[in-house]
């Protein structure tokens, strides 16, 4: 062994709290104002009170400036302290703690899967194999363990869940409540809520305040915005009034439209048996087999049915006549032609100015409507 020495102090210092340190029993020798020691065991190197190193086969440990700093390490033990208690960091294989006194504490341990993390007053954060805590005095609240969840971001945000049921709330503006079955959603409560099934097979609505309110379920629903809009519908029958605009009632098939009274006018008794009025452009009267139309009325007009159709532009100006035993087509007062089943031909020029009829095989001319030539 080598070393250079000097008057002897003995000191003993004690292992820190925390985890275990396999050599804080053991006496460490402390030179002034300096020594070093140098065996087949270890070495050290010592300038009281500035300097102390140490290197052995398991254990090596060092203080700079202590207690500024300082450092220890024993087989899988490890220590580091800044300005000891301050500051002080130890491990032991797969546990660790860190302080910061006295306002940080943290430790974990990675095989139990366990640990901790304060920030005193206002962070505590806890958690293991069965969850997680965490508390941020007076704004977060975290909690979760198995399938219940709850987090509070206070006091803007609320959310509670246990596995498929679940509750949010982001105050003021909208929030839910969720469960397998049902989920209801409100906005600005209490302005509007819906409720429905998880199926889509059903839904309610609800739209309340001082001046309006809408109720919707599967066979009925009711609403109202005093004074422009007035809604109820209950099996077959209803009515629709927007004010002064919008009147609409149903009676099971039949039902009653009037948009822009007097503009436009819908009375549905079935499908094929109505009558509309857009005024005064369209006029449209269908009941079956039966059909009247009218555009700018007089300026086109149509009849149709059963037994035929007659059609008329600018009232008698052009006619076109169909039934099952004639056919006319005349442009008034200019010319006029006419036919029927049995073959018979007439027509005619400026009125009964002149006339040519064939009937039977017959052939006649007429002047004047009355004299026969």
């Amino acid at each position: 062994m080598r070393s250079a020495i000097v008057p002897t102090v003995v000191l003993s210092i004690l292992g820190s709290t925390g985890c275990t340190n396999p050599l804080r029993d053991v006496d460490r020798i402390i030179t002034p104002p300096a020594r070093i020691d140098d065996d087949r065991v270890g070495a050290s190197v010592r300038a009281w009170p500035i300097l102390e190193i140490t290197r052995g086969r398991n254990y090596t440990a060092w203080d700079v400036l202590w207690p500024v700093f300082s450092r220890e390490a024993v087989e899988a033990y490890r220590s580091t302290s800044v300005i000891w208690p301050l500051v002080r960091h130890e491990s032991l294989g797969p546990r660790w703690t860190f302080q910061f006194r006295p306002l940080w504490w943290s430790g974990s341990d990675r095989e139990g899967g366990k640990g901790h993390a304060i920030g005193v007053p206002l962070y505590w954060d806890f958690w293991d194999s069965g969850g997680r805590t965490i508390v941020a005095i007076p704004l977060l609240f975290s909690h979760s363990a198995g399938m219940r969840r709850a987090t509070v971001a206070f006091p803007l945000w609320w959310d509670f869940s246990r596995g498929e049921n679940r509750f949010w709330f982001a105050f003021p503006f909208a929030g839910e409540h969720a469960t397998p079955s049902a989920r209801t959603l409100f906005v600005l409560p209490p302005v509007y809520f819906r409720h429905a099934d998880s199926k889509g097979t059903w839904v309610y609505h609800w739209f309340i305040g001082p001046l309006a309110h809408y109720r919707s379920l599967p066979d009925e629903s009711f609403g109202y915005f005093f004074p422009l809009l007035y809604h109820s519908r209950a099996g077959g029958k209803g009515f629709t009034v927007g004010f002064p605009l919008w009147w609409g009632f149903r009676f099971g098939e039949k039902r009653a439209t009037t948009i822009g009274f007097p503009l436009w006018w819908d009375f549905t008794y079935a499908d094929d048996d109505y009558d509309r009025i857009l005024f005064p452009v369209w006029w449209e009267f269908r009941a079956p087999a039966r059909r009247t139309l009218g555009i700018l009325p007089p300026i086109f007009v149509r009849w149709s049915g059963p037994g035929g159709s007659e059609t008329r532009i600018l009232w008698k100006l052009f006619e076109d006549v169909r039934t099952r035993e004639k056919h006319l087509v005349a442009l008034n007062p200019l010319f006029a032609y006419e036919t029927n089943r049995r073959g018979d031909v007439s027509w005619s020029i400026l009125g009964w100015l002149y006339q040519y009829i064939r009937e039977e095989g017959h052939t006649r001319h007429k002047i004047f409507w009355v004299i026969e030539i």
